[in-house]
């Protein structure tokens, strides 16, 4: 009987502790600041930065994410490509932004029909190309629009003879 009483002593006990702190945590009366918070949960909150959401500026960063990223086209009108005729870059291959406007893009890389680069074929100072073998090749093309995004473009187009 002893061990009873004492168990549920400790339990009681306890029980108001749990009490008394939670009141001094949470709704303490007699802890006040100037704003009339009370408690210490309160006082601590009210000291904290508290950062305000710019909701003009996360419509501006929803509205540029919604935005459609830079594309490329090969156009397929141009007259076919062929071995010993020099073909102008820009007239097979544009860049576009959001807006369907003309970006300048970057040529990578030219690879062979064995998927080796082909060195020898671009020529830089002219933007143009000079194909030696039929096959088809594959070129690599970065663009980037206003906003810095960057899309990096692989093609694969025919060379005839």
């Amino acid at each position: 009987m002893d061990q009873i009483v004492k168990h549920y002593t400790e339990a009681v006990l306890s029980l108001i502790g749990l009490s008394f702190l939670f009141i001094i945590l949470f709704q303490s009366p007699f802890l006040q600041n100037q704003k009339g918070l009370l408690a210490y949960i309160g006082i601590m909150s009210d000291q904290s930065e508290k950062k305000d959401m710019q909701k003009e500026a996360f419509l501006v960063f929803q509205k540029e994410g919604e935005k459609k990223l830079p594309y490329m086209k090969y156009d397929v009108n141009m007259p076919e490509i062929r071995v010993g005729e020099e073909s102008k870059l820009r007239a097979y291959f544009s860049a576009y932004n959001y807006a369907d406007e003309a970006v300048p893009y970057t040529f990578l890389k030219l690879y062979d029909f064995n998927h080796e680069i082909a060195d020898g074929i671009y020529n830089e100072e002219s933007d143009s190309l000079l194909f030696s073998k039929s096959g088809v090749y594959e070129a690599d093309f970065k663009t980037k629009d206003s906003t810095n995004r960057i899309r990096i473009y692989h093609f694969r187009f025919p060379v005839e003879r």
